[in-house]
């Protein structure tokens, strides 16, 4: 096993993915890269894995300008094309698959989908019978469609396969893909599927699999699933840096919001400022009659975890939202926060304490008569040694009301 419980699978494995680099959509405007979004996360799966890599290289490569290559796929994939991928790839394809159990299988989402080219190497790899019984374990860079329509596809092209759960995130954030790649792969359900698949006998672990895939929640929820409060002790660094930090920000603003209010925000503490922010710990503690001890250990709180953030929840006066509903909305968006920072690769809790009653605290915090600090959130990557999220086993408290 590799650091972070990553299931090393240098034989029997391979990566397989297409990228693109050029001109390349961007929601903030069209950026011109050198390394395509693609690339930089099947580099992160080889690297973790120590599994062999292979780029799906067309034998045309396409135009380096964004609306020209739009245009091209568009046309691909509404005649549903196979187009030929390079000499050199198809010369390789039979002696890299041979023996393969598991495939990570990476692309971008065009038109919704996997390129075709995709589609060109699947259907080669069934040809070979290289797909009977192989997990495939897809990833996937985009910039806002998730895996698309892509999954539907890859189960109707590779049939005989086992489809696992995925991995998919932004290309933007390609680049900083490690720890979202590490958490996806040393997550139960996957690294369940990918020991099952190096026992090698798929006739008889075949059907554990299935039924373990079927006992899983869809993708999405999987993905959810696996975050887990990590005190400070298990965070270390590197933070997420301030650009990563807006967008997963600007995530947890896609929460219900009656009048679009945004009644929070969020303050992260400087690293200049984090004694500052102790002697506030401090003095609020002794405003509450905290002996030496304690206001010393109320002190130490502020320099714990790689990063603090404090979480400031807005309640103004509004003629249609309720006080009530403005809470519901900020308690949402700290919740989505904190799945958007898990899913980024990075862990954290979130904390509160008798220091949030201060009402100079409060102040230092320039918050207005209807604002108020409820919590620090300590966020950093996970440690080695962090606890794994066990199987949720209480019933969802979910019900139906049958008007009785």
């Amino acid at each position: 096993m590799s650091s972070g419980n990553v299931i090393e699978t240098s034989t029997h494995a391979l990566v397989v993915f297409f990228s693109r680099a050029g001109e390349n959509y961007c929601a903030t405007g069209n950026q011109m890269i050198e390394v395509g979004h693609t690339l930089r996360v099947a580099q992160n799966v080889a690297r973790l894995t120590q599994s062999p890599i292979l780029e799906l290289a067309p034998e045309h490569p396409y135009p380096a300008d964004y609306q020209a290559t739009v245009d091209i796929a568009k046309r691909e994939w509404e005649k549903n094309e196979r187009p030929a991928l390079a000499r050199s790839v198809v010369e390789k394809l039979k002696t890299m698959l041979s023996g393969v159990r598991v495939l990570y299988l990476g692309f971008p989402i065009w038109c919704g989908t996997f390129p075709r080219h995709v589609a060109t190497f699947l259907d080669a790899a069934r040809d070979m019978g290289a797909l009977e019984g192989t997990l495939i374990l897809p990833f996937s860079t985009q910039e806002g469609s998730g895996f698309g329509n892509s999954l539907g596809e890859l189960a109707r092209l590779a049939p005989q396969a086992i489809i696992a759960p995925g991995f998919t995130c932004q290309g933007i954030k390609a680049a900083e893909s490690e720890n979202g790649v590490r958490a996806w792969l040393s997550g139960p359900v996957v690294n369940r599927s990918i020991a099952l698949a190096m026992e090698g006998d798929f006739q008889n672990t075949k059907n554990d699999a299935e039924s373990a895939a079927k006992e899983t929640p869809p993708c999405g929820c999987a993905l959810l699933a696996q975050r887990t409060s990590l005190k400070p002790k298990y965070l270390t660094t590197p933070a997420p840096s301030m650009q990563t930090l807006e967008h997963i920000a600007q995530a947890a603003m896609r929460v219900p919001d009656h009048n679009h209010l945004v009644p929070y925000r969020y303050v992260v503490i400087d690293e200049n400022a984090r004694e500052a922010l102790g002697a506030c710990f401090e003095d609020a503690a002794r405003r509450q009659g905290a002996d030496d001890e304690k206001a010393a250990r109320a002190r130490s709180k502020a320099k714990k975890g790689p990063m603090l953030i404090a979480f400031v929840a807005r309640t103004p006066e509004d003629p249609e939202v309720s006080r009530e509903e403005m809470l519901l909305t900020a308690g949402a968006s700290l919740g989505q926060f904190m799945q958007a920072l898990a899913l980024e690769g990075f862990g954290g809790i979130v904390l509160s304490g008798s220091v949030l009653e201060d009402e100079a605290l409060q102040k230092a915090f320039r918050c207005s008569p209807c604002e108020k600090v409820l919590a620090w959130i300590t966020v950093g990557t996970p440690a080695q040694d962090a606890p794994t999220p066990e199987a949720e086993t209480r019933r969802p408290p979910i019900s139906v009301w049958d008007g009785k």
